[in-house]
């Protein structure tokens, strides 16, 4: 009998009624066999006096070279007293349960481990839900590659916010370290997934006459009215697109004017509260109470409208404000702080209260006022900028 051959095969024919077996004198217990169907490489070993038979691969989907190196594999197992056939099933089932095994829970299980140890963990959660979730949650992790992250960095990169796009890269590369450690996966996606060069913070600042021409030429645009909405807010504000975009009806006590904003939605973790002008309640007036979220998504109701549909739509829209520059929702933030400064005169600690920024760790300690009051004067001035 001749070591097993692709020509050889190919030669092999089906016998009627019954199958049989084609063994490779070169290598022990490796060997073919041929039913009326289908061939089917096989490797035949004896274990604690039992005889075993290990399937391999069918032929010709599985070429020879491939089945000669799984035979090899087996066959260093049972040298090692192990069982390949219960080793084949083990692996087998690890392949399943990784395939089962989302980024979701494996974000889950990230967040059980650091709870409580890792002080960023509460940006990270933040992270995670506002720019990889919706893109990559539902993934098996080991089916989740390079491109993949290539592909949500250019993406958060190109929508004018570079530095988050490489802040999303670290947390993900953090999260597939964990599961190369556990076996989970055997290679990071993220490596050599090289970070956006950010450059210079930028520094581009409409007028309060460019926020008011945007205002006013937003019903022009065609966009649609929940993202309409969510611009006035962002300007009548100042607050940051994820904060007004996940805005709930809870948080919102309309008799006393005021948006409780609890820490978990705040970039910063803590608490805030923002008054509201009449410019914004008259903006609440028109969303009608359909959902728990005050802007919710048009396509399903149940979730909140995103802060990357916003800054989409900003770009796809710039030309219709028929403003010169080449702004982006970010730059709002900074606008409205720069024009509530130096066009509207308002103090910059009551600045910083409105735009939720921390303060120096002696301010907070010695000055524990609220700012409430000069907060509702700044943003009622603010809210007069459309009229």
């Amino acid at each position: 009998m001749k070591r097993l051959t692709d020509l050889g095969l190919r030669k092999l024919k089906p016998k009627s009624g019954k199958r049989y077996y084609v063994m490779d004198p070169t290598n022990p217990g490796f060997g073919v066999r041929v039913g009326e169907s289908s061939t089917t490489f096989i490797y035949r070993y004896a274990m604690h006096g039992k005889k075993h038979t290990m399937t391999l691969g069918r032929y010709p989907t599985m070429k020879l070279p491939r089945a000669r190196k799984l035979y090899r594999d087996a066959y260093e197992e049972r040298r090692s007293s192990n069982d390949p056939l219960v080793e084949k099933r083990l692996k087998e089932k690890e392949a399943a349960t990784a395939k089962e095994m989302t980024l979701d829970a494996v974000f889950k299980r990230y967040c059980d481990r650091w709870k409580g140890i890792k002080r960023s963990l509460p940006e990270n959660i933040r992270t995670y839900r506002h720019d990889i979730q919706r893109r990559l949650g539902n993934r098996p992790v080991n089916e989740i590659r390079r491109t993949d992250i290539v592909e949500l960095r250019d993406r958060i990169s190109s929508a004018g916010n570079t530095r988050q796009s490489n802040i999303v890269v670290a947390l993900l590369r953090a999260i597939f370290n964990e599961q190369v450690e556990r076996e989970v996966i055997e290679t990071n996606p993220c490596w050599q997934v090289k970070k956006t060069q950010e450059g210079a913070p930028r520094s581009l600042v409409l007028t309060m006459l460019e926020l008011r021409k945007v205002l006013a030429m937003l019903p022009a645009t065609g966009l649609h009215p929940v993202t309409q909405k969510v611009l006035r807010m962002l300007i009548y504000t100042g607050q940051r697109r994820a904060e007004v975009c996940t805005m709930e009806w809870s948080d919102l006590d309309l008799a006393e004017g005021l948006w409780h904003q609890p820490a978990a939605k705040n970039k910063n973790q803590r608490d805030n509260v923002t008054p509201l002008s009449d410019s914004i309640l008259s903006i609440l007036s028109e969303v009608p109470h359909t959902s728990g979220w005050v802007f919710p998504s048009p396509k399903n109701e149940a979730q909140h409208f995103t802060a990357d549909a916003v800054t989409r739509a900003i770009i796809r829209k710039r030309e219709h404000f028929q403003i010169s520059k080449s702004w982006t929702c970010h730059d709002l933030r900074r606008s409205v702080a720069t024009g509530m400064k130096s066009t509207l005169r308002v103090p910059q600690e009551t600045v910083d209260r409105i735009l939720n920024h921390t303060p120096a760790a002696l301010i907070r300690t010695y000055n524990v006022h609220d700012y409430i009051a000069e907060q509702q004067r700044s943003i009622t001035k603010l809210g007069s900028i459309a009229r």
